[in-house]
C-alpha cells in the first residue's frame, strides 16, 4: 500500500465524485487524501437555487449553457447541439439530482474553489463545504467564471500545490 499523501480535485461534478470516493476510502479503512480541493460547485445538501436545467426544454438548456457557462456551440452548430445535449443533460441531472448520505465529517483539510463570475455557483455554496471536515477549512475564489480553471489555470495550479505541501508538513509535525 502507498504510503505518500496525496490529495483529490473535483471540478463541477467531479467535485462531488471526490467527496464520495473518500467517504468510500474511509468505509474501506484505507488511507484518505490529506486535501480535497472541491471546485466549482456547491455543497450537496444545499438545495437548488434556479430550475433544474435537466428538465428544460433543448433550447432553454442550450441558452442556459451559454449564458452560464459562456459556450455557445450548442446552440449554433446544429450536428454537435443533437449529439451533445442528451450527455449533457444526463450529466446535468446526475449532478442535480445528487443525494447525499448523512456521514461523519471528515478529518481532511478541504478548500472549496470557485469563481468570481460564476453564474452558477455562489462563494455562499462553496462556503458550506465546510460542513463536510473537522479539519481545516478554506475557500478561495478565482478571476473566471464556472470554468476558471481554464483562465486561471496557473494561479489555481500554484494554489494546490501550496496547500498540498502545508497540509503534509503540518502532518508531519
Amino acid at each position: 500500500m502507498n504510503d505518500r499523501p496525496f490529495g483529490f480535485f473535483g471540478h463541477s461534478m467531479g467535485a462531488h465524485l471526490a467527496m464520495a470516493l473518500t467517504h468510500r476510502l474511509r468505509s474501506e479503512g484505507v488511507p484518505l487524501p490529506c486535501h480535497l480541493f472541491l471546485s466549482a460547485r456547491r455543497a450537496p445538501h444545499l438545495l437548488p437555487d434556479a430550475p433544474l436545467m435537466a428538465e428544460m426544454s433543448d433550447v432553454d438548456l442550450s441558452a442556459t449553457v451559454e449564458r452560464r457557462f459562456g459556450d455557445a456551440s450548442l446552440i449554433t452548430d446544429e450536428g454537435l447541439s443533437r449529439l451533445m445535449l442528451p450527455t449533457l443533460r444526463a450529466d446535468i441531472a446526475a449532478t442535480e439530482n445528487w443525494q447525499t448520505v448523512p456521514e461523519p465529517r471528515l478529518a481532511v483539510a478541504i478548500a472549496a474553489m470557485g469563481g468570481i463570475d460564476d453564474l452558477w455557483v455562489a462563494p455562499s455554496g462553496l462556503e458550506a463545504w465546510q460542513a463536510y471536515t473537522l479539519g481545516p477549512f478554506q475557500l478561495r475564489l478565482f478571476p473566471g467564471g464556472h470554468f476558471f480553471i481554464n483562465a486561471a489555470r496557473a494561479a489555481v495550479i500554484a494554489f494546490v500545490r501550496a496547500q498540498l505541501l502545508s497540509t503534509i508538513s503540518e502532518n508531519k509535525r
